[in-house]
């Protein structure tokens, strides 16, 4: 199975894709999660939990 054709465009990020422009897409969509890959294979999964959690960590960290 391709999953590059099983996957609607709107729910697919490069994997050299910033953070931001994964919450911009998932917000513009609205999205919870997007599939990420890497010359049409799948390399994984991010969710807006996943950033937003990563963003809350950070903040304190710094």
């Amino acid at each position: 199975m391709d999953i590059a054709e099983e996957v609607k465009e709107n729910e697919i990020i490069s994997s050299e894709a910033e953070a931001n422009e994964a919450l911009i897409q998932m917000r513009k969509y609205n999205l919870n999660h997007l599939v990420i890959l890497s010359d049409k294979k799948l390399k994984g999964m991010i969710t807006k939990s996943d950033i937003l959690q990563f963003i809350q960590l950070y903040s304190e960290l710094h």
